[in-house]
């Protein structure tokens, strides 16, 4: 760091040239920004699970293009509700993106010689419309899957373009369902709502992209406010604040030039790396100011600063980046993506601050430093003999206490189960959402569980083993407790005249089946591919249950699969592997901290060349991680993604103000005479840049407070109790346990 400092005081404009080189690469790179809308994208990984899901969606199709149009009316049966499903059914299939729609309109009855249609027609009479009734809740695709038991409520498929379609490609689809919805006459007391994955995929995306717009600006306004009153003064702010948005600029720009399109988990980049850009910014800043009122010019002070808090900074973002890297263990794609490029935009952030804030500095510093630094460094003096001496008077008792209160918090914390739900995520009042919680209602359940049935090329698919077979599978389905809606192949036979095959008989059924609907049933089955399909649907329920239901499903199918060893089940379907990879990746995050924790540990020791310190500041920066963990235990919250990459966010800053403590405390031992005494005096030099970072942070993420998704005001909450955390394990808790295990202190404790 002493070079630095020597070569910007010769050479500012050497600094001033990178600076400008730099963030000129990062505006093309900004400019090759792609933002991936492809939702499977999240939970995508190169494990056999989501290869087996890939070979279900290109044999029997996708069971994630589905939009549901759900039509509540007093009874379905009655004339205007008929004449609503096939104006809908009619006008929604011409609909360009749009594949098939399949609603009560289209069931036939094949009795007779021609097919008959079951939804009665206006004109029909009482005795007509019974009949109908009874027809459709014996039909495979009427009761309790296209019209609920009550017949209050029927819906409607619509199918979109098969395939891994983007947010973009689905928008203007709903909005031209959306569309010819509004231009409908409904009957009284009618409504008609969508919902489905791509409506809520829409709703997502949309709500996710207006909201970073929105609150970020709102974020930014009052942390811009607050470091405004904090620091009095325009220049202070903006050399504590352009580094940190320089170093969000860059870590786009860098996204940009490695090819990796913005998804949910990379969108947070360029904000994580600004925040950790601000610790260091801050900290630095003060150093400067402290420098300009010893009399130092502004480059003097800068210079001066890089000298004595560079090799701090450069610690706090080496050991942030060797952490976060370690997720690139993780089993999924999306996870060690992240990790990759967080622990890069880590180290491109060191540059940035260590670039702009001495450049910063000599351009907004130049006026005469006031004594408004000075009185606020008193007050942190006052504070500590007040708040921080107690503590240091028995600062045995103090860690110990600390040390209790931080294993409590752990055990708790480690008791947080992952789990994720789609209504959790999706916008509160929309539309969609509200739809979603109709569907639950009515139908049990919106997601699509599949098994998939297989069978060798020697027995035929009319063999009576088959349809055993599916018919086994489809107990297992039914018998989860949860799954509700089991359709396959079996259950289209009764709409086929004639009596069922004595036992161990071919169906001939099953071939008039083929001949009548061979495309209608595609969807289930598929005998040239000697393969049948099972769909069920699951309800968006915590994952506990959902995954007791699924584990339980797997060992029945491990059960036919001895019994029947030609055969193979396998229990897959978008809704199953989905919530499997996405509690995967909340996993992998929990794991990855912990990780990162004892790397960053390990770290310090070496960097420091102390065993003792890397223990030590072990307890500051897991404290805050088990604190929000445990209050989200208390809370009855799970473990969430959005809460998994706020406690990586919590890290990252405790790891920050740890080591400008440290680093400090390191330079204050030797001239103290005591250990108490270099505590204090930590304290107030280091206790100023903590508490100005923290609370201009929680100013800009009190703006996430005003979400509509409720997992974006959980992150911002746990941010904020993060950073409540981390200011008592930084300032209180850690002086007593550098006081405690002081090898050179001599006092009575």
């Amino acid at each position: 760091m002493d070079l630095l400092s020597r070569t910007f005081t010769r050479r500012p404009g050497i600094f001033a040239g990178l600076a400008l080189v730099l963030t000129a690469l990062a505006a093309v790179g900004i400019s090759r920004v792609r933002f991936s809308e492809s939702p499977r994208a999240l939970f995508r990984s190169g494990d056999a699970v989501f290869e087996e899901l890939e070979r279900l969606y290109e044999d029997f199709g996708s069971d994630d293009s589905d939009c549901i149009v759900l039509v509540e009316t007093p009874d379905v049966l009655d004339p205007a509700a008929c004449a609503l499903v096939r104006e809908l059914d009619e006008t929604l299939a011409e609909i360009d993106g749009i594949v098939e729609v399949t609603s009560l309109a289209d069931l036939t009855s094949t009795d007779g010689i021609f097919p008959r249609a079951l939804l009665p027609k206006e004109s029909a009479d009482e005795e007509s419309r019974e009949a109908a009734r009874a027809d459709l809740e014996s039909h495979p695709l009427g009761a309790d899957q296209l019209v609920d038991p009550s017949f209050r409520s029927t819906i409607l498929i619509v199918r979109l373009t098969s395939g891994d379609m983007t947010v973009a490609q689905m928008t203007p689809v709903m909005e031209a369902i959306d569309a010819e919805i509004a231009a409908l006459e409904l009957p009284p007391e009618t409504t008609v709502s969508t919902t489905g994955i791509p409506p809520l995929r829409v709703a997502i995306f949309g709500t996710i992209q207006h909201e970073q717009r929105t609150l970020s600006l709102l974020g930014l306004v009052l942390s811009l406010s607050v470091a405004g009153l904090l620091f009095r003064k325009l220049g202070p702010v903006l050399v504590a604040g352009l580094p940190s948005l320089f170093a969000g600029i860059w870590a786009a720009g860098l996204v940009g030039w490695i090819g990796v399109p913005f998804d949910v988990m990379t969108a947070q980049l360029p904000l994580l790396v600004q925040i950790i850009a601000l610790c260091d910014a801050v900290h630095l800043t003060h150093h400067i100011l402290e420098r300009r009122r010893a009399g130092l010019s502004p480059r003097e002070a800068a210079a001066s600063s890089l000298s004595a808090l560079g090799g701090a900074c450069m610690l706090t973002s080496f050991t942030t980046a060797v952490g976060f890297l370690s997720l690139a263990v993780s089993r999924v794609d999306t996870i060690q993506q992240f990790g990759l490029i967080f622990g890069v935009c880590v180290l491109m952030a060191f540059f940035s601050v260590i670039l702009f804030v001495p450049l910063c500095a000599t351009w907004f510093l130049r006026a005469e430093p006031d004594a408004y630094e000075a009185r606020a460094e008193a007050r942190m003096q006052r504070l500590g003999s007040t708040l921080l001496t107690p503590l240091l008077e028995r600062p045995r008792l103090t860690s110990v206490l600390g040390l209790l209160f931080a294993g409590l918090t752990c055990a708790g914390a480690l008791s947080l189960k992952p789990d994720n739900r789609l209504a959790e995520s999706s916008p509160e009042g929309h539309p969609a959402t509200d739809a979603l919680f109709r569907i639950e209602e009515l139908y049990g359940g919106l997601v699509g569980a599949s098994v998939r049935v297989e069978w060798p090329e020697e027995i035929s698919s009319s063999d009576p083993s088959v349809l055993a077979a599916i018919r086994d599978a489809g107990e297992a389905l039914s018998e989860s407790g949860i799954h509700r809606g089991v359709l396959s192949l079996p259950k289209f036979l009764p709409l086929v005249p004639g009596a069922e095959p004595a036992p161990g008989e071919p169906d001939p059924r099953v071939a008039v089946l083929e001949q009548l609907a061979g495309e209608d049933l595609a969807a289930w089955w598929r005998p040239d591919l000697r393969s049948a399909r099972l769909t069920a649907r699951i309800p968006d329920a915590h994952s506990p249950t959902v995954e007791a239901a699924h584990t339980k499903i797997q060992e029945d199918l491990a059960t036919l699969t001895a019994e029947r060893p030609d055969f193979r089940f396998t229990l897959t379907g978008t809704g199953v592997v989905a919530r499997r990879n996405i509690d995967t990746i909340i996993t992998d995050l929990a794991r990855g901290l912990f990780i990162a924790a004892i790397t960053i540990f390990l770290t310090l020791s070496l960097f420091l060349r102390s065993w003792r310190l890397g223990l030590v500041s072990l307890v500051p920066n897991l404290l805050p991680l088990s604190v929000t963990g445990c209050a989200l235990v208390l809370l009855d919250h799970p473990l969430q993604v959005a809460s998994a990459i706020a406690f990586s966010v919590c890290l990252g800053i405790a790891v920050d103000d740890t080591i400008h403590f440290l680093h400090r405390w390191r330079r204050e031992r030797p001239l103290a005479s005591s250990a108490e005494e270099a505590a204090q005096v930590t304290f107030t030099g280091v206790g100023l840049p903590i508490l100005v970072t923290s609370i201009i942070l929680v100013a800009g993420f009190l703006s996430l407070q005003l979400s509509v998704v409720a997992t974006t005001r959980l992150f911002g909450w746990i941010i904020l109790g993060g950073l409540a955390t981390a200011i008592f394990a930084d300032l209180f808790l850690l002086p007593a346990l550098l006081v405690a295990t002081d090898p050179d202190e001599r006092r009575d404790q």
